[in-house]
């Protein structure tokens, strides 16, 4: 398992994003609201599923995405249950892995990192008029919400 440094930083790795990069962790947080915990879990399923396949589908030889994280154990998913007058909210707290290819230099690797955020901010675009659904890029310092 590998080591994980809880840095304030939008992303998670072993050192700073360089040509040594191999691996690189994106928080990602989705929020649910809904007058039941039920329906509000349901909403995060199905954003989770969605942006699955979004962050599947960009995948190439140089940037994989990893969306079985056993690798990076401190990474594990999980959610918070909160109750605020008569609205239920569930929100989901997970990484989004990246593996890179060791074959690329510095200017690839941070190009392949890039237009991942960017094909994953276009998918998270959608919600940012929601009312019942929040998705937030990045640690909490930095998180962009959208």
């Amino acid at each position: 398992m590998k080591s994980i440094n809880f840095a304030a930083t939008p992303y998670l790795s072993d050192a700073p994003l360089c040509e040594l990069t191999d691996w690189l962790a994106i928080k990602l947080t989705i929020i649910g609201k809904s007058s039941a915990y039920s329906a509000a879990l349901a909403k995060v399923k199905d954003i989770n599923e969605k942006l699955e396949k979004v962050c599947e589908q960009v995948s190439t030889n140089d940037c994989q995405y990893v969306s079985d994280n056993d690798a990076y154990g401190d990474l594990a998913p999980c959610l918070d249950l909160q109750t605020s007058q008569e609205e239920h909210t569930v929100t989901l707290h997970k990484n989004l892995v990246l593996e890179l290819s060791e074959d690329l230099n510095f200017w690839q690797k941070m190009e392949a990192i890039t237009q991942f955020i960017d094909e994953i901010t276009k998918y998270c675009d959608q919600f940012k008029s929601d009312k019942v659904v929040e998705i937030k890029i990045g640690c909490e310092n930095t998180a962009i919400a959208v």
